[in-house]
């Protein structure tokens, strides 16, 4: 079992890390840490706003 921080720490490197992902380009890279039920829904949202990053 994680303590608090441990959490905090984990869940926030999976989003810096998708972050990155996401300002290089690695759509798919940024996907890896999305849950696969809703992998289409942010494939469609992260490739619209693509341009925008």
């Amino acid at each position: 079992m994680l303590d608090d921080q441990e959490l905090e720490g984990r869940l926030l490197g999976l989003w810096r890390g998708m972050l990155h992902k996401l300002g290089n380009g690695d759509i798919s890279g940024a996907l890896s840490v999305i849950s696969p039920p809703t992998r289409d829904k942010y494939q469609s949202i992260f490739t619209d706003l693509q341009a925008e990053i």
